[in-house]
């Protein structure tokens, strides 16, 4: 049995309501809507479930897979990167599987999407703030 009790702050009359318990055979009747009620509800409601739930999402996501490791042998031995397959590199993912088109998808829940993103935003900054100084001269 799962324990699906959640916080509430009663119903629409203000009237408390009991927290729910679900076994698995009710669980997996529910449609996919109702989980995704359920789950809001945790989610509203408790840190400890939120964290956990979001944290396993991450682990799933084809970027956290080991398959999208980085070969680091062959990009050691390249003449030079693009900016995202360095970010790419630097998170420690496979450029050819991790990309920016594939990743921003996850902002703003992924802690992995919004550092790609972080330091693209600072490579694009000092790409930019270079060529500006280059022409200076």
């Amino acid at each position: 049995m799962m324990p699906a009790a959640f916080k509430s702050h009663g119903d629409f009359l203000g009237m408390p309501l009991k927290p729910k318990l679900y076994t698995d055979q009710e669980l997996n009747q529910k449609t996919d809507y109702e989980l995704r009620y359920i789950y809001i509800q945790f989610k509203k409601h408790d840190d400890n479930f939120r964290h956990q739930y979001e944290a396993n999402e991450e682990r799933k996501r084809f970027f956290n897979q080991t398959t999208s490791d980085a070969d680091v042998n062959y990009w050691s031995k390249q003449a030079y990167w693009s900016i995202d397959e360095a970010i790419a590199l630097i998170l420690g993912k496979d450029p050819r599987k991790v990309t920016w088109n594939n990743v921003k998808s996850h902002l703003p829940t992924s802690p992995l999407a919004m550092k790609f993103h972080e330091l693209r935003e600072i490579a694009k900054r000092y790409v930019k703030q270079i060529s500006i100084f280059g022409k200076r001269k």
